[in-house]
């Protein structure tokens, strides 16, 4: 039986020359190909089974991937007993790397210990131990950190605009999994973005209060008590400014007033966009304008102190996470991100290891392309 894509399968198997990005559907064949393509390449002596890496997404699907290979050179060979090609892919098939992309990233490293710093014998960690070494060196950088004087004008902000101990962790989490991103660029814009280099944004409620006051000056306009720009100004602005009138005024860049902070944050939205024109003796744009200002006001103010914190703290985590990988890679205890990184560091870095892999494996078949 034939079908409409023959020609494509067969040109996957045969066409050993060609770099290929196959495309197609769940339960199509695809891994079928592949362990066909790659007894192609050992039947061909066009590479041997050592010089080809197989690598898939998950460990059952790299031992299933395993199995069938293995299933595939051992029919080959019973057709062709003959056949000192099928004889030593039959003898390799244990050995070869056909694997996980993370345990192939464990090759490399092992092979390359030297080269990478990690020392000979490494310990990976499984998820759960992972977490918990994670967790007691963030102990360790947690009572640092709120101990530290220059931390403190970015955490007493934070804290005061609901930053949590508990958010400050999972951002580390967050950053740890994804530390191929930190290089030295990412840490220098980092550093750079922090607010002690320039100095932090100014907090005050004048601005905003002004704004409502502006705002709460349409009022008498209004000919219908029960429009609700009307109930708005009264319901929401009129508490607003008795709140941050309450509040002592800071116009000092330096000064990290919790209360003021917490005022503004605390304070409900401002702007409205409700009213109706017949009920206004002036035009409502005007007002819903001025409504809309001390919302801008207040949001900005809490945005510009909001990313201040965040450029200041973010500096410290990543260069907290950084640290932490540096450490692993040290004690020889990766995890699974840590292999990653190491071995793409490693033939980023050091040509020769590059051209070492290259020689050791000439080709490269990938399975479940978009999740590895």
């Amino acid at each position: 039986m034939t079908t409409a894509d023959d020609h494509a399968r067969t040109r996957i198997r045969v066409d050993l020359a060609a770099t290929m990005l196959v495309v197609a559907g769940a339960g199509t064949g695809k891994t079928t190909a592949l362990v066909q393509r790659i007894v192609e390449l050992v039947t061909t002596g066009t590479a041997t089974l050592r010089e080809i890496a197989a690598i898939t997404f998950t460990e059952a699907a790299a031992a299933e991937l395993r199995d069938r290979v293995r299933r595939a050179i051992d029919a080959e060979a019973k057709m062709r007993p003959d056949d000192a090609r099928l004889a030593a892919a039959r003898h390799d098939v244990d050995e070869a790397a056909i694997c996980t992309l993370h345990a192939f990233a464990r090759r490399i490293i092992t092979e390359h210990s030297v080269a990478t710093g990690v020392p000979p014998g490494f310990e990976v960690l499984g998820d759960t131990a992972e977490r918990s070494d994670f967790d007691a060196r963030w102990g360790t950088f947690a009572d640092a950190l709120l101990a530290d004087p220059d931390a403190e004008p970015a955490l007493v902000r934070g804290f005061a605009l609901g930053l949590s101990p508990a958010a400050l962790v999972e951002v580390a989490r967050s950053m740890y999994a994804q530390q191929d991103r930190l290089d030295a660029d990412a840490l220098r814009a980092l550093a750079t973005a922090q607010p002690g280099r320039h100095g932090w944004p100014v907090v005050t409620t004048r601005s905003v209060v002004d704004a409502i006051d502006t705002a709460l000056a349409y009022e008498p306009s209004c000919t219908d008590p029960d429009d609700k720009l009307a109930v708005h100004l009264r319901d929401v602005l009129v508490p607003a400014r008795a709140l941050l009138a309450s509040v002592p005024v800071h116009d000092a860049a330096d000064v990290a007033d919790e209360a003021v902070l917490q005022a503004l944050d605390n304070t409900p939205k401002l702007g409205c966009g409700k009213g109706q024109a017949g009920n206004w003796a002036i035009p409502v744009t005007d007002v819903r304008a001025a409504c809309a200002a001390a919302e801008t006001a207040r949001s900005e103010m809490l945005d510009a102190v909001r990313r201040a914190v965040a450029a200041d703290l973010g500096a410290r985590l990543a260069a907290f996470v950084v640290a932490v990988a540096e450490q692993r890679r040290i004690e020889g205890k990766l995890g699974f991100g840590d292999l990653l990184v190491c071995a793409r560091d490693l033939l980023r870095r050091d040509p020769e290891a590059a051209r070492s892999l290259r020689r050791r494996y000439t080709r490269l078949l990938v399975d479940e392309f978009q999740d590895t």
